[in-house]
């Protein structure tokens, strides 16, 4: 975990500067990052790759930075998590004489963990980056019940957007509660713009 948060935290991937289709719901890896001209970059292409290292990556680091890269190619490309089920046989087979791919082994529970526990943090905090620089946002969220009574709150965020240069929605996060109470709801909305530092005097309006 803590190879997979210095290759993140190193800028080694970076989010694409692609034009995607807007929709109510978008995913956190959409996020654009500002790069500058030691960063080559590929308008066609999901990543952005930072060629300016300042030491070489060990072999273990390699490996990490070779799971950030596909799990960011699941992601864009809307691959389901069970497609990575054999993935790591199948780079073995295309690749025999790689090491990286001899020790890959990344499948589909391990794929979950790395996007959601990893770099979801990353895009999280490139998002609130972005939120913050506007000059007011709108809160939406919706309530959903899922296995028995537990219901999920869904956040998302609609701004302007100093990098994309339009007022986007983005998602924020989910949040798993008991009883949804008024009182219980609005905690927790709270909570989350402390935690994740989103200047709460910036709210112009909450939505569903």
């Amino acid at each position: 975990m803590q190879h997979l948060k210095d290759v993140m935290e190193s800028r080694q991937l970076i989010s694409s500067t692609t034009s995607l289709p807007s929709t109510s719901i978008n995913s956190t890896e959409k996020q654009s990052s500002h790069t500058n001209s030691s960063i080559s970059t590929n308008k066609s292409s999901f990543v952005v790759l930072n060629n300016n290292t300042d030491r070489a990556l060990t072999h273990d680091e390699k490996g990490t930075r070779a799971e950030c890269y596909w799990a960011m190619a699941t992601i864009h490309l809307g691959f389901s998590y069970a497609s990575s089920k054999n993935i790591p046989e199948l780079f073995t087979l295309m690749f025999p004489d790689s090491k990286i791919a001899a020790d890959y082994a990344m499948k589909h529970r391990k794929l979950s963990y790395v996007i959601s526990h990893g770099t979801g943090h990353f895009f999280i905090r490139e998002l609130v980056k972005d939120v913050n620089k506007a000059p007011s946002y709108s809160l939406l969220f919706d309530e959903t019940t899922i296995v028995g009574v537990r219901k999920q709150l869904d956040l998302h965020i609609r701004y302007w957007s100093e990098s994309k240069q339009c007022v986007v929605t983005r998602y924020w996060k989910s949040i798993m509660l008991g009883h949804a109470t008024a009182d219980i709801i609005s905690r927790h909305i709270l909570d989350s713009l402390k935690s994740d530092g989103i200047d709460l005097g910036k709210l112009l309006q909450l939505g569903e």
